[in-house]
């Protein structure tokens, strides 16, 4: 799968399309042996209701409609350290977030980034994020399935815990690490 804008539209790796901000992107999806494709035009009409930064580069916007969307490049902020705990931007709209969409460019998911987003039901994982922190996704119970792409080289410890309908982890067949 693939988008011809990722600042409109990502795709992941099982073809669930999210919208990043208003405008129109190509989705294009090829068989693994390249024998087949399809091709859909996507038009995404963006109304955040909440916006801000989350690191040097990586910004955040919620829409009405619940997706949380990071993008820009490199790293998340660390909202936890050894003497605070000080929770992600988004805090205050957890019951709000129901999907989310991290753009390809950010490199790491930070503890307990989306802890406690009890609506939560999908996520998309780009290839570039390279760490999942503690407790990043604890306590999404309506979370249902993750993939995982071939970046990741670390997950940390109760990164789903409390994710009471998880069912399914799927890995990136060219993960070397968790396959």
């Amino acid at each position: 799968w693939e988008s011809s804008n990722e600042n409109v539209a990502m795709v992941s790796s099982n073809g669930v399309i999210v919208g990043i901000s208003s405008g129109t992107a190509t989705v294009t999806g090829t068989t693994d042996d390249g024998g087949y494709s399809i091709s859909i035009d996507v038009v995404v009409n963006s109304n955040p209701i909440a916006s801000g930064t989350c690191g040097d580069n990586p910004t955040w916007t919620l829409t009405k409609g619940g997706t949380l969307r990071i993008t820009g490049t490199g790293e998340m902020n660390n909202y936890y350290n050894d003497t605070t705990y000080a929770r992600a931007p988004w805090y205050s709209d957890l019951e709000t977030i129901k999907s989310v969409a991290i753009g390809k460019g950010v490199t790491n998911i930070v503890f307990g980034a989306f802890e406690g987003c009890s609506n939560l039901k999908s996520v998309t994982i780009p290839n570039s994020v390279t760490t999942i922190k503690g407790s990043a996704f604890k306590n999404c119970d309506k979370l249902t399935n993750v993939t995982i792409p071939n970046s990741v080289t670390s997950i940390g410890t109760m990164a789903f815990t409390g994710c009471t309908n998880l069912t399914k982890i799927n890995v990136d067949s060219d993960n070397a690490i968790y396959r």
